[in-house]
């Protein structure tokens, strides 16, 4: 059950949710290994994201976070897992990284977009649940256009919205666009 995928120079990265894993492939379809993680750790892969390290994020909707992999597969960090009282992610639907190596991550239940820096801390989060300017109802997925903003699809407003960061802070660039 394939869900998501990732494209960077002539390979793929697909998250292959059925199978607790995420796969490398060539563009011609040629297998050059897998990811699964360790102990099991990997249950849901439903995202994937490579940043220009080649560390490999994987989205794990069961477990609510996102398990960074080393550029040898061997799990290197968890974003989004609550510390103490903290806030944590609740159904995320998609991740991107940028250029500077941040992770947005649509943090579908609760209806934000979720910025994290190179390092995992939360530095930004932006939207609330409703039908307003900078609000989602479903965010699902993401991509980040060639000026690295991030770009939120939205499937139950069927909206896309653009953000961009000033100082750090997530603010929507745009009013949402209808599909």
């Amino acid at each position: 059950d394939p869900s998501g995928i990732e494209v960077i120079d002539d390979l793929l990265y697909v998250a292959d949710t059925g199978n607790d894993r995420i796969l490398k492939l060539t563009i011609e379809g040629v297998a050059m290994g897998q990811i699964t993680g360790s102990e099991g750790d990997l249950a849901e892969a439903v995202d994937v994201a490579v940043d220009s390290r080649n560390r490999v994020y994987a989205l794990d909707q069961k477990s609510k976070i996102v398990i960074v992999f080393n550029s040898n597969g061997m799990p290197a960090a968890r974003i989004g897992a609550p510390v103490g009282d903290g806030p944590s992610l609740d159904s995320p639907g998609g991740i991107a990284v940028d250029k500077y190596g941040c992770l947005y991550v649509a943090d579908t239940g609760n209806g934000k977009l979720k910025k994290y820096d190179a390092t995992g801390a939360l530095v930004s989060s932006a939207g609330s649940k409703g039908t307003g300017p900078g609000q989602f109802l479903e965010p699902v997925s993401i991509a980040i256009d060639r000026s690295n903003r991030p770009v939120v699809l939205d499937a139950e407003k069927n909206t896309l919205q653009i953000f961009t960061t000033e100082r750090g802070a997530l603010k929507e660039l745009t009013e949402a666009s209808p599909l």
